[in-house]
């Protein structure tokens, strides 16, 4: 009889530890379903600055945020709708144009506006910076470069951005260069002109620097013909030449060429009897060794320096195309 009592007390005490732990499962269910319902209800209800940038995103890439329907009818849903349309598109006046009849029309701004506003200056943004590479001068790339720095859309246009950036790091080498040049009289060019048998080497240096400029080498050979370039003014004279030299327009025969030029003298041999050729002879080799790594960075398949280009004649400038996006 005691064995079994005993054996009874210890089923009823198993029992009810079964019991509580079964409540207690329930309790921590009842806990863990809390848990998730709290963390859904933060996804429902998200940030503001979270909903802000989830529209940009969206705005950038020509699509439009879902907004609560408007009721209107005729020519002023018409409006919306080619507002909303052009928002989607990376038509500039297009989208300028849709934005003042809805202006115009003085049409209710459920988002619609706001969207087609942001996406209106991001597609600006990229249009200037564009054509601030494409023009290459170093002002308006500064003023480029530093609107996208001081946008919402810096990452968006990072590519663009880097490019933008490596070609003026270019320009501001090349006005090194050139600076010697530029704050050169043009009696010291005068002077030069002014041989009429020239000085061993300063034929060559002259040569060189014409041959960089894009000038064919057979209307360089007579030093009759190099006095003539000597004497223009104005936009052809020799320093505004200079002032918009480029090494992306020196292709690797003439860097030869000029290199070989070169060798015929040296910088102390040419200072010698002229200081104004030894300061050309220094931007001829300056202008040579950066052409040439220049294009060796190029030719490298894991960087990209500035726009690639070619011309063997004056004039024959290749500008590089920009790059479509959405």
């Amino acid at each position: 009889m005691g064995g079994a009592c005993s054996s009874s007390s210890t089923d009823e005490s198993a029992t009810s530890k079964q019991k509580q732990n079964q409540r207690g499962g329930k309790q921590a269910g009842k806990g863990g379903t809390s848990q998730c319902l709290s963390v859904h209800e933060i996804c429902k209800h998200p940030p503001l600055s979270f909903i802000i940038q989830q529209q940009r995103r969206s705005t950038r890439k020509g699509q439009s945020t879902p907004r609560d329907p408007v009721n209107e009818k005729g020519y002023k849903k018409r409006i919306r709708e080619n507002l909303r349309q052009a928002t989607k598109r990376s038509d500039i006046e297009e989208l300028e144009n849709a934005i003042h009849n809805f202006e115009k029309n003085k049409l209710e701004d459920n988002g619609d506006l706001a969207d087609a506003k942001e996406r209106l200056h991001f597609l600006n943004l990229r249009k200037d910076l564009r054509d601030a590479i494409l023009r290459r001068h170093p002002g308006i790339l500064d003023t480029a470069i530093n609107n996208v720095e001081c946008s919402d859309y810096r990452s968006e246009l990072s590519q663009q951005l880097e490019t933008a950036k490596r070609l003026r790091e270019h320009l501001t080498e090349l006005d090194c260069y050139r600076h010697d040049i530029l704050e050169m009289d043009q009696s010291t060019i005068s002077e030069i002109r002014s041989y009429h048998h020239p000085p061993d080497g300063v034929h060559e240096v002259m040569m060189g620097t014409y041959l960089l400029l894009g000038y064919d080498e057979d209307k360089l050979r007579d030093w009759v013909d190099v006095q003539c370039l000597l004497g223009r003014y104005g936009r052809e004279s020799l320093i505004r030449e200079i002032r918009n030299a480029d090494t992306v327009n020196i292709d690797d025969m003439v860097c030869r060429h000029v290199a070989k030029l070169q060798s015929k003298t040296s910088p102390e041999k040419i200072r010698e009897v002229s200081n104004g050729a030894a300061t050309f002879y220094v931007w001829n080799e300056k202008m040579v060794n950066k052409a040439t790594k220049d294009r060796q960075t190029q030719n490298q398949p894991s960087q990209a320096t500035t726009p690639k280009g070619k011309q063997k004649q004056k004039g024959n400038t290749e500008k590089p195309r920009p790059k479509n996006q959405g």
